[in-house]
């Protein structure tokens, strides 16, 4: 099953269809990104044989999430904090 600490290469594999996956990412912003986005961790697309979109993930947020000012003035950390979540088609 899926738990904390787990890559998101695991994760594809791990999470059935419907489930929803939540990530916070911070320094490795355009990891996360590109994995809910383009399915994938380049910044390409993948496609099949047919040049159809790859894609097992629908976003569920368009833009990440991010901490409110209020937030930040609390917890100093939680400047760089993005939430991003997708759901697996």
């Amino acid at each position: 099953g899926v738990h904390w600490g787990m890559s998101l290469k695991e994760i594809k594999d791990e999470i059935t269809k419907g489930a929803k996956c939540r990530e916070i990412g911070t320094r490795k912003t355009t990891y996360v990104k590109n994995f809910i986005n383009k399915s994938s961790f380049s910044s390409d697309y993948k496609k099949d044989i047919y040049g159809v979109k790859d894609e097992f993930f629908l976003k569920i947020t368009k833009k990440p999430i991010i901490p409110s000012s209020d937030e930040i003035n609390v917890n100093p950390r939680s400047r760089s904090a993005k939430l991003r979540i997708g759901e697996r088609l």
